[in-house]
């Protein structure tokens, strides 16, 4: 599933890189690790997205390659706790309807 498919137009996207973590707010929302095809890798939601992301650069498993390529992009939507909730789910079950299983690096369902 690409990061087109899930319709979401106000979503603003850095390298996945510690030297672009400046550009990641330190608000609260929702994002997405993709590839450099946008393929989505992974969905999740932050109190503070920029020690999120940077927390995932700190992750082997975040940065190896996977079949869909190497986490490549950092997409994200501020947006406070109680809206970010009910995005995660539909994102998360978009791409399980739409590829049957959930991104690469997501392990578990949304909480609802």
């Amino acid at each position: 599933m690409k990061i087109a498919d899930l319709g979401e137009a106000a979503l603003l996207r850095v390298p996945f890189s510690k030297m672009r973590l400046a550009g990641v707010p330190r608000s609260s929302g929702i994002y997405v690790l993709a590839s450099y095809f946008d393929s989505i890798l992974y969905v999740g939601v932050s109190c503070n997205l920029q020690r999120r992301m940077l927390s995932h650069l700190n992750n082997e498993t975040k940065l190896a390659h996977t079949p869909l390529g190497k986490a490549y992009w950092f997409f994200f939507k501020i947006c406070s706790a109680e809206e970010f909730r009910p995005y995660e789910r539909g994102w998360l079950l978009q791409h399980q309807l739409q590829e049957g299983k959930l991104p690469h690096f997501n392990k578990i369902e949304a909480p609802c």
